[in-house]
């Protein structure tokens, strides 16, 4: 299951959870940590993200991927605001992941492009 979610505020991290491993991509540990103000929270969640393992995305068959199905939601009149987005999504879909979230931005995904979801 990958999960997007937000620490009390807009922040965005994507997990992979697998058992008995859970895994971080670490452009979503960047951005996680990159979004948190307060310097004990900071420390707080950067300890807990530490303790997964921490993984890359996908290489330039994802990229390709993500690329391909941002041109079919603009094509179909879904306008695609981050490229994390795209990765992600496609991250999931080849990999059979289902994805924990919140953000509105994703649903073109689901609806469209079979994402599986599931709500918070």
């Amino acid at each position: 299951m990958v999960i997007r979610g937000h620490y009390g505020y807009e922040l965005t991290t994507c997990v992979v959870c697998r058992t008995p491993t859970s895994t971080i991509d670490r452009s979503d540990l960047c951005e996680v940590l990159q979004g948190i103000r307060d310097d004990v929270l900071f420390s707080r969640v950067q300890r807990e993200l530490r303790k997964f393992e921490v993984f890359e995305t996908g290489g330039v068959e994802l990229a390709v991927a993500a690329a391909r199905n941002f041109r079919e939601l603009r094509e179909r009149g879904h306008t695609v605001r981050k490229t994390i987005d795209c990765l992600i999504a496609m991250f999931c879909v080849r990999g059979g992941h289902s994805l924990l979230h919140r953000d509105r931005d994703l649903d073109p995904f689901e609806q469209i492009l079979g994402l599986s979801v599931i709500r918070l």
